[in-house]
């Protein structure tokens, strides 16, 4: 989000779309490949590079390709390394 504003940032272009990231999500459902990380980001997982720590209890996500970043409280973070050893 940005400004208040649902933005979905795609390799070459960044779409302003017109509803909530709660019915993003909705939509998106149950694919694997996306990940609500926070309250303000849902990432497509396949395009993580890099996790890094930001500040207390927040990580910073980096994706290759793609120059935008993204966060990840730690509470999901520990969420999304329980799903990967899962697989």
């Amino acid at each position: 989000m940005e400004n208040g504003k649902v933005i979905a940032v795609l390799k070459n272009r960044r779409l302003q779309l017109s509803t909530s990231l709660f019915l993003v999500n909705e939509l998106l459902g149950k694919r694997e490949t996306f990940f609500r990380c926070h309250k303000s980001y849902i990432v497509n997982l396949s395009k993580i590079e890099k996790i890094s720590r930001y500040h207390n209890k927040t990580y910073n996500i980096q994706f290759g390709g793609i120059k935008e970043q993204a966060y990840i409280t730690e509470a999901n973070l520990r969420i999304l390394k329980e799903r990967f050893l899962a697989l």
